[in-house]
């Protein structure tokens, strides 16, 4: 499980049998899940409590550029030009 970055309350992963759209897994040390799209920056399987959330999402765009890189290393298939990056 490739560990993309962490941070204080969990990390984040990009998994190399994974499929589109462009994604990152965000594992929490509570065991909770979540996923970013990264073409959107949005959540896509519902929202984490306003406290974590706000952590994760400072925590990603800190991230963001390596998120991508290891995307786009992993899946280049699946992987857009950087014009389609947030």
């Amino acid at each position: 499980m490739p560990t993309v970055a962490m941070f204080d309350g969990g990390k984040f992963v990009v998994y190399p049998n994974d499929h589109a759209p462009p994604h990152v897994h965000v594992r929490l040390n509570d065991g909770n899940e979540y996923r970013i799209d990264l073409i959107s920056g949005d959540f896509m399987d519902g929202t984490p409590p306003s406290g974590i959330r706000k952590k994760i999402m400072k925590a990603y765009d800190e991230n963001m550029d390596r998120i991508w890189k290891e995307w786009e290393r992993m899946h280049p298939s699946d992987s857009l030009s950087g014009d389609n990056k947030r």
